[in-house]
């Protein structure tokens, strides 16, 4: 499993290089054709829906308190600004998050699970070990959506004039 946690680890590195790259007001802009969806959001979905997946369903924690989870929750949308302090508070947790889980399953807390599927991939998880999978898989969604999403937000370098394009 510790491949695993590194991959997720590594996911995540690469969507906060992208969330630093980018002013507040990108953040938060929803591309015409992107389904009322914008970059935070998706960085912001990734930290509750782990929380959500790894405590919550597997029944571990059914109240765990996760912060900004209703705003990010599966089938949520982006309704309001989302400011720098929120934006800080995502970058921190969705690695801490991350650290707290792994501390967990070296710990042994996920010994006994409630097995569920997820709405997105339909497969039966029985273990922790396929639910940090899972956790992976969803991750990387959503890194190739912002990927998209980058795309649709910053200028083409195509528009720029050739010695600019390098």
């Amino acid at each position: 499993m510790e491949y695993v946690f590194t991959y997720i680890r590594e996911t995540r590195r690469a969507l906060k290089k992208i969330v630093d790259g980018l002013d507040t007001d990108t953040l938060n802009y929803i591309p015409e054709g992107f389904n009322n969806n914008n970059i935070i959001w998706n960085f912001g979905h990734i930290y509750v829906a782990t929380l959500g997946l790894v405590y919550v369903r597997t029944g571990i924690d059914k109240t765990k308190e996760i912060p900004y989870l209703k705003k990010y929750a599966k089938g949520s949308k982006p309704e309001q600004y989302v400011d720098d302090h929120e934006i800080a508070f995502l970058k921190e947790h969705v690695f801490s998050s991350i650290d707290s889980l792994e501390a967990d399953y070296k710990n042994n807390v996920f010994k006994h699970i409630e097995p569920f599927a997820t709405e997105t991939y339909g497969k039966m998880m029985t273990s922790i070990e396929e639910v940090i999978t899972c956790t992976l898989a969803h991750d990387n969604f959503h890194f190739g959506y912002v990927k998209a999403l980058q795309k649709a937000v910053l200028p083409s370098p195509s528009h720029l004039p050739y010695n600019q394009q390098q």
